[in-house]
């Protein structure tokens, strides 16, 4: 029976076996990551190595990976295959991180580890004394993260927001130092990192006088311009300036005469004192007081070390007449005291309310004669004779190099039949002229006397500007001549009440002369256009004051031509120059003294100008922007900041361009002048 049963038994057992053939598989059980260490702290743009165990599992493999809660990208951080997790450059507080290892035989499991970021990030500036005008990049460390990136702001006691601490550009950090700092004159430029906002660092700023230097000595000058109701002014002085031991600008004394139409002349008035300031810039301030008031400048001058020439313009923001002008500043030889020999001038102004122009050669020495080319309100007189008239030595401001004469140009004439002048010995060699003690309705002029020197003859090319009054508006006018013999070609640009003439060619020139005294006259037409005359008086060869002569269509202008060098280009235009416009032509255009540093390899320029206009005044307004020369020294030059300005530009030499606004929207257009 037991045997039946085991029989029973093991047949069952193999049956049941072999009716079933499911197969029942067993899994490796669960693949749990772990992430080493479980959790950091890094500090800004640092490592931490990261290792991963895959449990359960003969493949390690896992792929690394980085999430933050508060932060994305790059802000959080980034992680190589190897799990080594770098740090981000740029703190975000409250931001959470986490690394990830993800099994790479079953991406379903991973592991992590929290990462802390902290900041040691910090700030320093170095303190810096920085002259007047003087600009200069600001630079910061930062430590602690790699990103080397700050933002720049300056702060300090009476800074108001308008640039009487200074401009700092807050991504560059380029600091421009204050024209006229409050006092005292020391600031704060704070740098805050860009890596972490939190952290930041400072440094003082000085602003320092010692510029002033360079403005030291005997200066005179010649301007004129207009009062707010269109009244003609003319303004010409001279004076000294001392340098105190706490290193402000100090005017010791000088004289000063102001001529104004339709009404009476100022009486040359002493200066009895004032300030001036003259950053690196190269730019100055003046206050020049006077027992009638205070009159106050701003100039641009060609050398901050010894300012010996440059572009004056009035600045008089509380002027309630809102006077405005500009012309010539130039320092004194105050060893000159009489001039001898034969001078060409070029004189400027109104008459009766009209334009006028007056160009010629006066002959000097203990007196004063002369012939004059005249243009009053279009009505011309080419070549009168002035007999010869004494010079005063010994009226007030002779120890300032003025000098006084009472011209009697015959009669009938359109002159006065005594005409009284002044004159501001600038060097032997030049003199700023001036009219005074004028009645109403005699010719208001000043302007500039240059001693003839060389032989007297015109050649090659020249480069012709003249700045002046149509009937009516006014225009400027810039042109390039190629003179052979007595005749000659070119091209022309001109702004004519905001109607625009562009590289036009110059057809028909001729010139007749110049004779023995460099005086002769030229024409020309534009296209198809009627004849433009102008007569001209040699300074120098392919040098030469300017008046229109066309009779009858009431247009008066005035300029100047020069010889233009050779091989010229963009690169020839490099350095600081400083800049001014012409005299104005009408009441409305706009006075600008200032300066501009040319990159000729990139055609690039920046720098600062200030402007007045009968209107109002704007101090240092920044420039930016580009330019560009062909061989023949013609050229364009947009000013991008502070606001789009298109010009055209006509190369002198290396050391000095001129230019026109060409937009139609000016309609008041001046020649504005470049020198270095």
């Amino acid at each position: 029976m037991k045997r039946n049963c085991l029989s029973l038994l093991s047949g069952a057992l193999i049956c049941t076996y072999a009716c079933d053939n499911r197969t029942v598989l067993t899994g490796p059980g669960s693949s749990n990551v772990t992430v080493s260490p479980a959790s950091a702290t890094v500090n800004l743009s640092t490592t931490q190595q990261f290792t991963a165990t895959v449990k359960n599992s003969s493949n390690q493999s896992v792929t690394w990976s980085v999430t933050g809660s508060g932060c994305s990208g790059a802000d959080c951080g980034s992680i190589n295959a190897n799990g080594l997790y770098r740090a981000p450059d740029t703190y975000i507080a409250g931001a959470s991180v986490t690394v990830v290892a993800t099994s790479q035989v079953d991406p379903s499991q991973a592991g992590t580890a929290a990462v802390t970021i902290t900041s040691l990030v910090t700030v320093s500036v170095s303190d810096q004394s920085i002259d007047i005008g003087a600009t200069r990049r600001l630079t910061a460390t930062v430590n602690g993260s790699t990103n080397q990136a700050v933002t720049w702001s300056i702060s300090g006691p009476g800074c108001d927001g308008a640039g009487s601490c200074g401009f700092i550009d807050a991504a560059t950090g380029v600091y421009t130092a204050p024209d006229e700092p409050p006092v005292p004159a020391t600031f704060t430029a704070q740098a805050t990192s860009v890596a972490d906002t939190s952290k930041s660092g400072s440094g003082r700023v000085t602003i320092t006088l010692t510029s002033n230097q360079g403005f030291v000595g005997y200066y005179a000058f010649v301007l004129s311009g207009f009062e707010s109701s269109g009244r003609v002014i003319a303004i010409a002085g001279a004076f000294q300036t001392q340098m105190n031991a706490d290193n402000t600008g100090h005017i010791t004394g000088g004289i000063l005469e102001m001529d104004r139409s339709t009404s009476s002349p100022l009486l040359p008035v002493a200066i009895s004192g004032g300030t001036y300031s003259y950053g690196a810039d190269n730019r100055g301030r003046l206050q020049l007081d006077t027992p009638v008031g205070s009159f106050s400048f701003r100039c641009a001058m060609n050398n901050p070390g010894a300012a010996q020439a440059g572009r004056i313009i009035l600045f008089q923001p509380d002027d309630p007449s809102h006077i405005s002008g500009s012309g010539l500043i130039k320092k004194q030889d105050h060893n000159a005291t009489t001039l001898t020999g034969d001078f060409a001038f070029g004189f400027w102004g109104d008459w009766t309310g009209g334009r006028g122009a007056a160009m010629g050669r006066f002959t000097l020495g203990t007196t004063i004669s002369g012939t004059l080319d005249v243009n009053l309100s279009g009505t011309i007189t080419l070549g009168f004779s002035v007999p010869p008239a004494n010079v005063d030595n010994s009226g007030a401001g002779n120890s300032y190099g003025r000098r006084g004469a009472m011209l009697m140009p015959p009669q009938p004439g359109p002159l006065p039949a005594i005409m009284n002048v002044s004159f501001y010995i600038v060097s032997s060699n030049e003199a700023f002229f001036i009219t005074r003690a004028r009645a109403q309705d005699d010719p208001l002029l000043s302007g500039d006397a240059v001693k003839q020197s060389g032989t007297l003859s015109i050649s090659g090319p020249l480069v012709f500007y003249t700045t002046g009054l149509l009937s009516p508006g006014t225009v400027a006018t810039v042109a390039r001549f190629l003179v052979s013999g007595s005749s000659f070609l070119g091209v022309l640009d001109q702004n004519s009440d905001g109607v625009i003439t562009s590289n036009y060619p110059v057809n028909n020139g001729q010139i007749l002369g110049p004779d023995s005294s460099g005086h002769g006259t030229l024409s020309f037409q534009v296209g198809s256009g009627p004849s433009n005359d102008y007569a001209f008086q040699l300074v120098q060869p392919n040098q030469a004051f300017l008046i229109e002569i066309n009779a009858g269509d009431g247009a008066v202008t005035h300029g100047s031509m020069e010889g233009q060098s050779a091989n010229l280009s963009r690169a020839s235009l490099t350095g600081s120059y400083a800049l001014g416009t012409a005299s104005p032509a009408a009441c409305g255009c706009t006075s600008i003294a200032g300066v501009v540093t040319l990159d000729g390899a990139n055609g690039k320029f920046i720098g600062a100008r200030d402007t007045s206009r009968p209107g109002g005044v704007s101090p240092r307004d920044s420039l930016t922007g580009t330019f560009d020369l062909s061989t023949l020294g013609r050229g364009q030059m947009t000013t991008v900041t502070p606001d789009i300005e298109n010009s055209v530009m006509y190369a002198v030499s290396p050391d000095k361009f001129v230019s026109i606004n060409v937009d139609p929207a000016v309609m008041l257009s001046v020649v504005t002048v470049f020198e270095r």
